[in-house]
């Protein structure tokens, strides 16, 4: 990050996401740019401090020592919002628990971002793991905002101020960050919340105590057996549930437990098969979970499937009865539109 400290009293702060602009306590009297090694012993200098600069250096006489730097030979960045679209309040640990379901791949860097429409829906997906809250599904996601962004926000509610090309916030100081550009898929289409099997049970502790690669979920006659393992260790443990079938699914480890953060202490999660996508609510939040395949049964339905259809493992739709679900290496790809033309593996 380059600091850039502009007279009479204002600093940004710039990276290649976010600039961050505040108020100094003490008036310039030179225009200068330093990188984030000399800032930090800028604010660490603080006592009867006194700057000086002399052709490209930048003295710092404080009680505390004397720091000398060279300039970086850069002009700060001016800022053109534009118009304003929208804005919105939104709340903080909505925003924060959202950044858990972002993608971390920059094939897609639509998704490496919270997603936002203009209704005050937030959003979130990897095409693993999905989160939405809001309750209005007639809005599609329109803005995507970086993660950088998100995590620089302190307080408990907020307004966001979008436009063509930024998302601003204004406070004690003044946030920007540009949009990622691209075609936005439409999430909603994906969240299929009438699952006809509903298990409900107590979030178990043990959960965090083998932190491995897999949870394999088997749940008979109102009790859940939970096996965490990966290839060389294995727990396993048990937990009563209220049920209306028996199932047995995996899912990832890790964003089982994500998804399981959403709640404090019951937790209630709808299935419809092994194969299908898991359904979680809490209020006006929602999450979809993809469950991992299982050599076995995903060998046994692409069988079945070849029989069909002449495609065979070419194309195997697993969710035959909803068109919009295809797996793709175990995510919902097909489903977010992001491997057909204009989409967001094609920014």
């Amino acid at each position: 990050m380059e600091y850039y400290f502009i007279q009479p009293k204002k600093l940004l702060a710039v990276d290649d996401t976010i600039i961050i602009e505040s108020v100094l306590d003490f008036d310039l009297t030179n225009d200068f740019c330093i990188d984030a090694k000399s800032y930090n012993m800028f604010t660490r200098l603080k006592t009867n401090r006194r700057l000086k600069i002399d052709g490209n250096v930048l003295y710092i006489f404080a009680d505390e020592g004397k720091y000398k730097t060279a300039l970086i030979d850069k002009v700060a960045p001016k800022i053109e919002i534009g118009a304003i679209k929208n804005q919105n309040v939104y709340n903080n640990r909505v925003l924060q628990f959202a950044c858990n379901f972002v993608s971390t791949s920059n094939t897609r860097p639509l998704l490496t971002g919270v997603l936002f429409d203009d209704f005050g829906g937030v959003y979130a997906t990897d095409t693993f793991k999905l989160y939405k809250c809001g309750d209005n599904f007639a809005h599609k996601p329109l803005w995507s905002v970086p993660v950088a962004f998100i995590k620089e926000l302190k307080e408990n509610d907020y307004t966001l101020i979008f436009t063509d090309n930024y998302v601003v916030y204004r406070g004690d100081r003044n946030i920007y960050s540009r949009l990622y550009v691209g075609d936005v898929p439409d999430i909603n289409k994906v969240i299929k919340t009438n699952n006809p099997n509903i298990i409900t049970f107590t979030k178990p502790d043990k959960l965090a105590f083998l932190p491995c690669e897999y949870i394999d979920v088997k749940i008979k006659d109102n009790n859940i057996e939970f096996i965490l393992h990966d290839d060389t260790s294995e727990f396993r443990f048990n937990t009563p549930c209220t049920a209306m079938g028996d199932i047995d699914i995996r899912f990832n480890y890790e964003q089982f437990n994500t998804a399981l953060k959403l709640f404090d202490s019951t937790v209630e999660i709808r299935l419809d098969d092994a194969l299908k996508p898991a359904y979680m609510n809490k209020g006006n939040e929602h999450i979809i979970l993809m469950p991992m395949r299982v050599l076995w049964n995903w060998w046994r339905v692409a069988r079945w499937r070849t029989r069909r259809n002449k495609e065979g493992f070419r194309r195997m739709k697993l969710f035959t009865n909803q068109n919009n679900y295809t797996i793709y290496n175990g995510s919902m790809l097909n489903l977010l539109d992001v491997i057909k033309p204009n989409s967001i593996d094609s920014v």
